[in-house]
């Protein structure tokens, strides 16, 4: 990228990511992220996994459906975490299992659908654990999270426009 891509694209990704900070906030099922605390990084998660996949605007339906999917895996990974008769064996059980199903089913069979970006599922996963949107114990914390990841999903598709089109008017 050239020096004035760089500064002009820096800017605009600022700015987007504090607008879209701000936004979230509005958002009615965000209280039930985090214990109510509200979890912006969500945002920036997002961007962090989109940027170092070197994703684009043309990446968004696939990227959005594999968080679906990753909050979707989470869950399941409760689940399993919650079987009875394992003890301290259900996390471990449960993640040996859950991740090898998921990665299975998603790098050979869904690889080339939209379902297939390992890398947002297991975001999806992560934040699933991270902001406490459990099926039991949280279930609208679910919404708030996908809600988030979906703005997330926009805020990457928005900075990647940004960096598109500032490519080709500032060429390196």
């Amino acid at each position: 990228m050239s020096k004035k891509t760089v500064i002009c694209w820096s800017i605009w990704v600022s700015l987007l990511s504090a607008l879209f900070n701000w936004l979230v906030g509005l958002v009615p099922t965000y209280k039930y992220l985090a214990n109510g605390a509200g979890a912006p990084w969500i945002l920036f998660v997002c961007l962090a996994v989109f940027f170092a996949g070197g994703f684009g605007s043309k990446d968004m339906v696939p990227v959005i459906c594999s968080m679906m999917a990753g909050v979707f895996w989470g869950q399941v990974d409760l689940l399993l975490m919650q079987l009875p008769g394992f003890g301290q064996l259900s996390g471990f059980l449960a993640i040996v299992v859950g991740t090898a199903i998921t990665m299975i089913l998603h790098i050979h069979y869904l690889g080339k659908t939209p379902f297939g970006v390992v890398p947002f599922i297991f975001a999806g996963v992560c934040l699933t654990f991270a902001t406490g949107a459990h099926y039991t114990a949280n279930p609208m914390g679910i919404l708030g999270l996908a809600i988030n990841l979906v703005m997330g999903a926009i805020l990457c598709g928005l900075c990647a426009v940004g960096q598109e089109y500032l490519i080709k008017k500032y060429p390196a």
